[in-house]
């Protein structure tokens, strides 16, 4: 099941997108305000999320002209992959948005849309809001 968030567009580079993706400490600085517990070491983070437990990603395989990827681990509660894809507009303009891909059955997936829905969503807006307020620093 996909649950995917809406298309915004980023007033950045494409080597703006690259560098941010580039350290997966990045994505501490967007995530939503209920994900605690994040700890990231190399190329790997976890971190947990109420009614979903601890949750366990390692960054799987980068297209730096249109995709990044991030693989649940064997250890993480949840077989997932999350994935941000992103299309270059012009000189500093694109548009992106988080994708969720999980194996669930259609019960699970009707009790999971919403809240998952809404999670890809705040992190689509969050990286928007990030580029918006040049917080490059993390």
């Amino acid at each position: 099941m996909n649950f995917i968030a809406d298309n915004i567009s980023l007033d950045v580079s494409k080597e703006s997108i690259d560098n941010f993706f580039k350290d997966i400490n990045a994505l501490k600085l967007i995530m939503p305000a209920g994900v605690e517990q994040w700890q990231a070491e190399g190329d790997k983070c976890s971190f947990f999320i109420k009614n979903l437990g601890n949750l366990k990603m390692k960054r799987s395989f980068d297209i730096p002209v249109s995709e990044y990827a991030y693989r649940s681990t064997a250890d993480s509660k949840v077989d997932f992959t999350l994935l941000f894809h992103f299309n270059e507009n012009g000189q500093n303009k694109s548009t992106g948005y988080f994708e969720l891909q999980a194996q669930v059955n259609p019960f699970m997936k009707m009790m999971l849309e919403r809240p998952v829905t809404n999670f890809v969503n705040l992190l689509t807006q969050n990286l928007h809001n990030h580029f918006k307020n040049k917080c490059f620093s993390f």
